[in-house]
């Protein structure tokens, strides 16, 4: 990350770099290691001028939902013309072919895809399959996700320009570093296991281990298991098949395998161990759960409905969220900017929906969380249902960090307080539902 930052402004000319972050769940189909807080400022730390929440019904979805949902929303920001990722292969060209057959859906390429997925290859595997001159580039994650990137513009219609960083050192799935670069999931495991290693000190950034490290030593690092409890009630909450189908990436194939096993769930990765198969990847079955955990079904009428939270910004930068607010209210977005309760410092900007609101936004809203309103000093928002608008700013070493005011949301499942939690304290895993 830190060299698409560098890339972007010393190669590319980038006046400023918004960066769209996942929130407290990833597509990987787990929590993030850290509160997003604490990521947001390590992006800051790290170049970022201004970190922007990227809700969790989208970040945890598929590549291809994951990546036009992402480019929708920077488009609808009117202020980004240059959209950088990185990529194994690093050539632009190269994956501009291949977003090109893919787009042009071509009547050969949907029956060998169809013969693959016929002989229960998953999806991302018969898809490369099926185009023999891209077989290579489409077994690598991360060329997945810039081809998608590339066809999300496409069918954006976007005016933004892309632009990819050879990814450099260990590889996506690399459980140790290769000299100064570390996977994600090598360093969650350093984190987790060795805090104290030399290794942690080599692969990340000086300027952002201090809050890395400090996160993890009061709380830990968030573990997919810390979410099983919560997964069984649901599991054994569900009547039928029918009712686990109904969320956003339960097919009817693993609807069928989840109740049907349901007597053998033990914990969440286990769980995903035992359903994953040759059709439907480790990854796939884990945001499928995580949707099911948080409440994300098909029929919502959230699809389409984009907001976010702005977790920082560098003090030169602060005109950027200014700009926003007049470009997306001019294009018929709704902006929300508060007074934050006496006693909590200066309210930022907040939230801001760039999309369609959903009708019933209210009603799931109040189905997904229970509000304690005297926590926030009477105050109470029904309206913005992927994201929490009330914060204060906390300014300090040239930048500004939102953060949630005094909050006391509980589980609709467990009752538990939706809280980080130090680790050393007993009781329940946090739960942060963002």
């Amino acid at each position: 990350h830190t060299l698409l930052i560098r890339k972007a402004k010393e190669e590319l000319g980038a006046d400023r770099v918004i960066v769209l972050m996942s929130g407290d769940f990833v597509q990987r189909g787990g929590p993030a290691a850290a509160d997003r807080h604490v990521r947001a400022k390590c992006a800051l730390l790290g170049g970022a001028d201004l970190v922007l929440a990227y809700p969790s019904r989208y970040a945890t979805s598929s590549a291809e939902s994951f990546a036009f949902r992402a480019v929708d929303m920077l488009d609808r920001l009117h202020c980004v013309d240059l959209l950088v990722f990185g990529s194994e292969c690093g050539a632009l060209e190269l994956l501009t072919g291949a977003a090109d057959r893919i787009g042009a859906e071509e009547e050969d390429y949907r029956e060998r895809l169809r013969e693959g997925l016929k002989k229960g290859l998953s999806f991302p595997k018969a898809r490369a399959e099926a185009l023999p001159e891209y077989r290579s580039l489409l077994r690598q994650p991360n060329n997945i996700l810039a081809v998608e990137y590339l066809k999300a513009l496409r069918r954006t219609g976007s005016t933004m320009q892309p632009a990819t960083a050879a990814r450099e050192g260990a590889g996506h799935h690399r459980p140790s570093p290769s000299g100064v670069y570390a996977s994600a999931g090598a360093l969650r495991r350093l984190l987790k296991e060795e805090p104290d290693s030399p290794q942690i000190r080599e692969t990340v950034p000086e300027a952002c281990l201090p809050p890395l490290l400090q996160e993890t030593a009061a709380y830990g690092t968030a573990e997919a298991d810390d979410w099983s409890l919560i997964l069984l009630d649901r599991l054994w909450r569900a009547e039928c098949a029918e009712e686990l189908a109904a969320f956003e990436g339960v097919t009817e194939e693993l609807a069928n395998a989840m109740f049907r096993n349901r007597v053998f769930c033990r914990g969440f990765s286990g769980f995903a161990d035992l359903l994953a198969s040759r059709n439907l990847t480790r990854t796939a079955v884990c945001r499928a759960f995580l949707h099911l955990i948080l409440g994300f079904r098909k029929d919502d009428g959230l699809t389409g409905a984009y907001c976010t939270q702005v977790l920082g910004f560098r003090k030169e930068a602060e005109e950027l969220p200014g700009r926003i607010r007049e470009s997306v209210t001019g294009g018929g977005a709704a902006v929300r900017k508060r007074t934050a309760p006496s006693g909590r410092g200066t309210a930022g900007l907040a939230s801001l929906h760039v999309g369609p609101l959903p009708a019933e936004r209210s009603a799931v809203h109040r189905g997904i969380f229970q509000e304690n309103r005297e926590s926030v000093g009477g105050f109470a928002e029904k309206s913005l249902p992927l994201a929490r608008a009330l914060v204060y700013t906390e300014s300090s070493a040239g930048m500004s960090v939102n953060r949630p005011c005094r909050r006391n949301f509980t589980c609709p499942v467990t009752g538990c307080p939706l809280v980080r939690m130090p680790a050393n304290q007993k009781g329940d895993p946090r739960h942060e539902f963002y």
